[in-house]
């Protein structure tokens, strides 16, 4: 069984905030995205497919609890900032072939949820411009991977979130 999401925001903003004890705050980064969606009444269309069948919807946020509702699926990407995994993963940055960015990779070295988060960026990371992170989750009843996704565009010296994708899987272990 797989699961595809595709979702369409037209405003958004990233004023990422650091923290020394964090490898990236990804929560801080959803909440201030989630801020700016509502001041400008950011719309949102949802693609969502399982399987052969698919839906679209088009809806409109009506405050930062529902915002902080639609992209809290990103939030499972800050278990690597728990204090017991941070040491776990390599940190390296380097150029992008298929472009003219730069990736900061974080990189599990053991086995953990989130194996990699990629920060891509123009010249510095509060340019960014793609975050992508692989999940994996398994226990005794179900095992499940996904692939997320987010893309920014640079408005008004602001990175913007302007899309996301969440592709995955699902499989239930019956014993």
């Amino acid at each position: 069984m797989s699961i595809f999401l595709i979702g369409f925001l037209f405003y958004a903003c990233s004023d990422i905030d650091r923290n020394r004890s964090n490898l990236y705050s990804m929560d801080s980064l959803l909440r201030k995205q989630s801020e700016f969606l509502v001041e400008r009444t950011a719309d949102l269309t949802k693609i969502t497919s399982l399987g052969y069948t698919g839906d679209t919807v088009k809806i409109i946020p009506k405050n930062s609890t529902e915002w902080v509702n639609e992209l809290e699926i990103f939030g499972v990407i800050d278990v690597l900032n728990k204090p017991a995994n941070r040491d776990f993963y390599k940190i390296e940055n380097y150029p992008d072939n298929k472009s003219n960015l730069r990736v900061k990779a974080f990189t599990a070295m053991e086995d953990l949820p989130v194996k990699y988060l990629r920060l891509y960026y123009h010249e510095t990371e509060e340019k960014i411009r793609m975050i992508e992170a692989k999940y994996d989750e398994s226990n005794l009843l179900y095992g499940s991977n996904r692939l997320f996704t987010m893309k920014f565009e640079p408005i008004d010296d602001a990175a913007i979130l302007t899309s996301y994708e969440i592709v995955g899987n699902q499989k239930m272990f019956l014993g």
